[in-house]
Order: C-alpha cells, then sequence, then structure tokens
C-alpha cells in the first residue's frame, strides 16, 4: 500500500524490561501491518536501530521512527520537522535518552514525583506538548502501547486537563487491538481531504524541488524570467522559497482566508525583476504563458480579494504552474502533480475542442468589450496592435487601466480575475491569428469623423496544443483538469 501521509513514531521497543525482549519486526507488525504488509519481511532489521533507517528508507522517509522521549521532544519542538508530520502514534512508557541536555528538562520533571514516573508517562507528556503548546490536533495523534496500567490514570489525567481522549485513540499492541490499530493507519496513510491533498502535494513539491537545484542549481527555470540573474544569488533564494512555502500550509486547516498567505508567498518572487519579456526563446509558448499567468497573479493578488478566498482546486492550479515555470521538472507527470489532480473531479478524457473555441472566442471578445468600455471611461485612447497577442496583452492593460484610474474614483465593476488567469493558459497555447485587416471605413458620429476598422481572426484550436500526443507528459493531465475549473458556457 502506497504511504503519502506522514507518521511520526515514538516507540523504544520495551524499556528498560529485562523480561521483555521485544521483536522488533514483530512490534512493526502490529503497528504498522496493515501498510507494510509482506515487504516487512525484505526489511533488513536486526534492532531497533535498524528499523529507522530500514522503514524511511522504504517507506520514502513517510515513517519517522523515534525512539525515546527526549529526541522525541527535539522533534516535535522542531517547526521544520513537526510541519512534515500528519499523525503521530505515541508509546507511553518510554526511554527518557539524554533527558538532562533538555534545557528544560527541570521543569519537565517538575510535574512528577521522579524520573522513573516521567519514564512511564513520557508519552503522555508528549501528547500535553503537542495538544497545548504546539497546537497540533489531538485527533491526529493515536496512543499504541501495552503499558495498560497506565492507560486509566493518562486517561483521567488529559480528561483532567480538559483535552480528553476518544476511545478509538489508546489501544494496546494486544492481537486482539491489532485490527482496530490497523484501520486507525490505514484509513490516514492517504491525505482524504482537498485541503490534505493540497498540503501533501506541495510538500512533495518543494521537496523534490530541493533535490534538483541541490543537484544542479541550473535546474532553476526561474532565472530564465531575470535578465542577467546569477545562480549564486538566486540559488539561496530558491531554497529559502521552498522551505517557506512548507510552512505555510499547517496540518490544522484554517478557516477563513486560508490560503492568502500561502498565495502571496507563491507569487511574490514574480514581483519587479521577473517578466517573461526576458525570455531567450520567445517562441516558447509553454514558458511564455506559465511566466505571465504568474506575473499577472502577483500583481493581481495585491488588488482584488478574490485571491484572499481561493479553493483547493484554484490553489493547486497556481501551485503548479509556480513550480513548472520555476523549476526544471521532468516533462512527465510528476508523483505530486498525480496527487494534487485528485483535486478536480470529473476530469474529461478528452478536451472538447468545440468548447473549448467558443470559450476562447466569448473570453476574447468579452475582454475586448471590457477593455474598450474602460478606456471610454477614462476618456484614452487605447493603442490597438492587430498583430499582437491581444488577449493576454488586452487583459493585463485592462487591470493596469482599471486600477490605475478607476479604482480611486471607487468605480471598478467585479471582474473574475482568478478566471482570467485560467484564460491567460488557453489563449496562450491558442493565441489568436489575424487573418485580415483590410476592411476598413470612414464614419460619422454627429460632428465627428473616424475611421472604423473590422478585422478577422483565426483562433487555432487542437487538442495537440495542450499536449494530447504526449499523454503521459503534464501539460496533457494538467489541461483536462483544469477544464473542469474553467467559466465556459455550454
Amino acid at each position: 500500500m502506497v504511504i503519502y501521509n506522514r507518521f511520526l513514531w515514538v516507540e523504544d521497543f520495551g524499556r528498560g524490561d529485562p523480561n521483555a525482549t521485544m521483536n522488533v519486526k514483530a512490534v512493526i507488525k502490529a503497528v504498522f501491518g496493515g501498510v507494510i504488509g509482506e515487504e516487512l519481511n525484505t526489511l533488513d532489521i536486526d534492532d531497533k536501530y535498524d528499523a529507522v533507517d530500514e522503514l524511511a528508507e522504504h517507506t520514502k522517509g513517510n515513517i519517522s521512527l523515534v525512539l525515546d522521549f527526549t529526541k522525541a521532544i527535539k522533534f516535535i519542538r522542531n517547526p521544520d520537522e513537526l510541519a512534515r508530520i500528519d499523525y503521530i502514534i505515541l508509546d507511553i512508557d518510554l526511554e527518557l535518552g539524554e533527558f538532562g541536555l533538555l534545557e528544560d528538562h527541570a521543569r519537565i520533571l517538575s510535574f512528577y514525583e521522579n524520573k522513573d514516573e516521567l519514564q512511564q508517562k513520557a508519552g503522555y507528556q508528549l501528547y500535553l506538548e503537542l495538544v497545548m503548546n504546539l497546537r497540533f490536533p489531538k485527533d491526529r495523534i493515536l496512543f499504541c502501547s501495552n503499558h495498560v496500567r497506565e492507560f486509566k490514570s493518562i486517561k483521567d489525567a488529559i480528561k483532567e486537563a480538559k483535552i480528553p481522549l476518544s476511545d478509538d485513540s489508546i489501544y494496546t499492541k494486544a492481537p486482539e487491538d491489532r485490527v482496530n490499530i490497523h484501520a486507525w493507519i490505514e484509513k490516514r496513510a492517504n491525505p482524504k481531504t482537498n485541503y490534505d491533498i493540497l498540503r501533501k502535494g506541495v510538500f512533495l513539491a518543494c521537496e523534490k524541488a530541493e533535490e534538483l537545484i541541490e543537484a544542479n542549481p541550473e535546474n532553476i527555470r526561474f532565472k530564465k524570467f531575470i535578465k542577467n540573474a546569477k545562480t549564486e544569488e538566486i540559488l539561496p533564494e530558491m531554497q529559502d522559497y521552498l522551505n517557506t512555502l512548507k510552512t505555510l500550509l499547517p496540518v490544522r486547516e484554517w478557516s477563513g482566508k486560508k490560503f492568502k498567505l500561502f498565495n502571496r508567498t507563491l507569487v511574490h518572487e514574480w514581483e519587479d525583476k521577473a517578466n517573461s519579456d526576458h525570455l531567450e526563446d520567445k517562441n516558447d509558448k509553454f514558458l511564455f504563458t506559465l511566466g505571465e499567468i504568474m506575473k499577472c497573479a502577483r500583481n493581481w493578488s495585491t488588488h482584488s480579494r478574490e485571491f484572499d478566498e481561493l479553493t483547493e482546486a484554484q490553489m493547486a492550479f497556481l501551485f503548479m504552474v509556480a513550480m513548472r515555470a520555476m523549476f526544471c521538472f521532468p516533462d512527465e507527470l510528476q508523483d505530486y502533480e498525480q496527487l494534487l489532480l485528485e483535486i478536480y473531479e470529473d476530469k474529461p478524457d478528452e478536451l472538447d475542442i468545440g468548447l473549448l473555441k467558443q470559450h476562447l472566442i466569448d473570453s476574447y471578445i468579452s475582454t475586448q468589450e471590457r477593455y474598450s468600455n474602460i478606456l471610454k471611461r477614462i476618456k484614452i485612447d487605447g493603442f490597438k496592435d492587430p498583430k499582437g497577442n491581444y488577449f493576454i496583452a488586452t487583459i493585463k492593460n485592462m487591470h493596469y487601466n482599471e486600477f490605475k484610474y478607476l479604482q480611486r474614483l471607487g468605480d471598478i465593476s467585479e471582474f473574475k480575475y482568478l478566471q482570467g488567469l485560467i484564460d491567460i493558459f488557453w489563449h496562450g497555447f491558442s493565441p489568436v491569428s489575424l487573418i485580415s485587416d483590410n476592411s476598413c471605413d470612414f464614419k460619422k458620429d454627429n460632428n465627428s469623423v473616424f475611421l472604423e476598422c473590422k478585422y478577422e481572426y483565426r483562433f487555432n484550436v487542437t487538442a495537440e496544443n495542450y499536449g494530447k500526443n504526449q499523454p503521459d507528459e503534464f501539460l496533457w493531465h494538467f489541461s483536462r483538469a483544469l477544464w473542469t475549473i474553467t467559466n465556459y458556457t455550454n
């Protein structure tokens, strides 16, 4: 069974009991047997120290085994480490380890009669630290211990602390409880909600990007958007950027504007210095389009409240665009992308080219009309180059003029700028082309005489524009998912 979520397991495999020479593999099977299964027999584990490395390697880092109380305290107090964790499984009676090295060891010990009592209730102390000090959700913690004698006293103590445990969050490792333990873990092995999927996808993407740029800093694709970019300067910036993104989607889902800070951090790097105009290959539709989306997202996020209320699907759209624009991932669909695409329901097997073409025409016309109306209201003549990339240029100029001239008058009508970013994607890969510009007539309006010109355009829309010929690659999967959140008229 594939595990995407990450578990912290605090277990010492039988502290200080000479009669409890616990078989390490047997304990692992009792707890994680449901997700590891028969593969456990292939792991090279002779003792608990082997188990730390083998579990981490076998599950791609998704089971972090910690063997004593002191190491566990240090782990959960490290924001970078705890931010990686989705669920925690605690033994109760634990070795203390190098307890005296903790700065607050005296304070912790003061809550107990002696070290022996602390050892017997070490898991309880970790639980208090997690829930009360670190705000880790209590419903993501499972007690799993053979020290049944401590269960009632610990449940009573936790209840007295007003953070009571439910009956399904504390089990023994005895055979009769294994079905329940396995069910608890299997249910949580993979993200279920869209928020959890997004959070996990962000972690996987950032970690993969970190590996790419550590192996070769030239994998920073973002440099192509910056004039005279220097690798030695941009590398630490990108490392900080990725590390920060990993901390902004906590395991406890925020209420309200839960993606506001994450989105602003995501697009912040696309401030003044980054621009698609700096691309050496101006015909690279993929990079040009993704860069335009990110640049516009940066500029528009500061002006529109719409970006404070993004859904998981909208946030995943911007995140996947950012990762592809900024880092040299292989063309093939990546694991983190495959996970994030689960957010989008009812993805079509094919793009409906007829509907897409009509959407391109409709969005093109409505944007042109809106921009023309804005120019009339602010009494500015807009320069229109019929051979230019009309849609992307128009929507950028529209935003600029609207917020420069109309915002101060409080005269901005609501425009769905998030949909505008999605439409930049569709238009970027199928840009309009001019086929006729010869129809011009003089017209009269009251006492004025003006020249009215009509242009004809072609929308050359094919599924191949969106990657159909490369079905295993990112673009084709992404395009079909994005269609599910495109506001088109059927």
